[in-house]
């Protein structure tokens, strides 16, 4: 099946992104973008690493440093123009689609350096080795045909240092999960201590919820924080035919994201949180926990 394959997107009118990412956008809209990026910790700073099929790539550490531990996020370029231009992001620049092929062009010259290769209009010449013989390739130079007399729509974007959630866009993301619909089993056990304001206990119980319903469904009470994630993904990439889709993709970068920002801080630290604060943590947990259903239902039932 089509689905099962990388990149394939089944939502809205998006068919696929062209590349095998560690994860992919959630949806799309700024308000998904915009609680992708809630799910890391405040002043984050997110670095592009891959720009495909109008989504972008970014890691939450710079990719020159040490890599190891750190974690993505996907985001589409329209989303994420959209949270620029409300100030909820800061660090992007929206372009045209000549200005956004031009810095590609000129990001791979850089790459290239003292060894790069160039014609006389300006393309880069490129050698590459194609069924054992060595071919010449040419990548041309993008060409302007914006029009001066029609207007120029910046549907592209380019991020020339990082990008990072500003106060406004915490604000907002505060505004829109002020209203949740609780799971069932989550609000029997959170609501006693979510009544009397012990905020952080109801984040910590929450956590402790998710983790003790995946260690039950899998009986593997002796694994537990990443562990317990990396083999709940492999038992459900097993039921998938051994295949790791977008969508497993999606839901193993929310779970991973969850722990160790979430499970993993509240588990170790007393937290002075306010009503507001719990409350969007607690959206984004009460969605994780609806998905662990939606997951067991459609791989292991």
């Amino acid at each position: 099946m089509f689905e099962d394959f990388p990149g394939f997107l089944g939502y809205g009118s998006i068919i696929s992104i062209h590349a095998n990412w560690p994860i992919y956008p959630g949806g799309i809209g700024w308000k998904i973008g915009l609680r992708n990026l809630g799910n890391f910790p405040v002043k984050t700073t997110f670095f592009e690493v891959d720009d495909i099929d109008g989504c972008m790539l970014f890691l939450n550490s710079n990719p020159t440093s040490n890599i190891k531990n750190s974690l993505n996020v996907a985001l589409w370029h329209e989303d994420l123009i959209e949270l620029q231009i409300n100030g909820y992001i800061d660090g992007v620049k929206p372009v045209t689609q000549y200005h956004w092929e031009l810095n590609k062009f000129e990001n791979l010259k850089k790459q290239f350096g003292k060894h790069l290769l160039i014609d006389k209009k300006g393309n880069i010449i490129l050698h590459v080795e194609f069924n054992g013989k060595i071919k010449k390739t040419v990548y041309e130079k993008p060409k302007n045909y914006d029009d001066e007399d029609l207007p120029t729509y910046t549907s592209f974007v380019i991020v020339p240092k990082s990008i990072k959630l500003t106060e406004k866009g915490l604000k907002k993301l505060h505004e829109i999960n002020q209203e949740i619909t609780f799971n069932n089993e989550l609000e029997n056990h959170i609501r006693p201590f979510l009544d009397i304001g012990k905020f952080d206990t109801v984040i910590r119980e929450a956590s402790l919820l998710i983790e003790t319903k995946i260690k039950q469904f899998h009986n593997k009470e002796n694994l537990y924080g990443f562990n317990l994630i990396t083999f709940h993904i492999q038992q459900v990439i097993k039921a998938n035919g051994n295949m790791n889709t977008a969508a497993i993709k999606c839901y193993e970068g929310e779970l991973k994201t969850a722990f160790a920002f979430v499970r993993n801080d509240f588990a170790h630290n007393f937290k002075n949180i306010t009503l507001d604060n719990c409350r969007s943590i607690l959206h984004r947990i009460n969605n994780l926990y609806n998905q662990i259903d939606e997951v067991i239902e459609a791989y292991f039932k």
